[in-house]
């Protein structure tokens, strides 16, 4: 995705142009999306960053 972020995102049968935006630990927006993500998934995005000791990066899509 850093590469080349322009992806292609498919949803039931309507796909979606998109761009892709890696979010690393540390950046601005992380901490938000990190909580918003994890309390959505019931707290599993914290289970899994306890077993690794790597920062979870996160993927933000942006429509074209």
């Amino acid at each position: 995705m850093k590469a080349d972020p322009e992806v292609g995102v498919q949803v039931a049968r309507r796909r979606i142009p998109a761009t892709a935006q890696v979010i690393e630990h540390g950046d601005a927006d992380y901490e938000r999306l990190w909580a918003l993500v994890n309390r959505i998934n019931h707290r599993r995005y914290d289970r899994y960053q306890s077993k690794t000791s790597r920062p979870i990066p996160m993927v933000r899509l942006t429509p074209r």
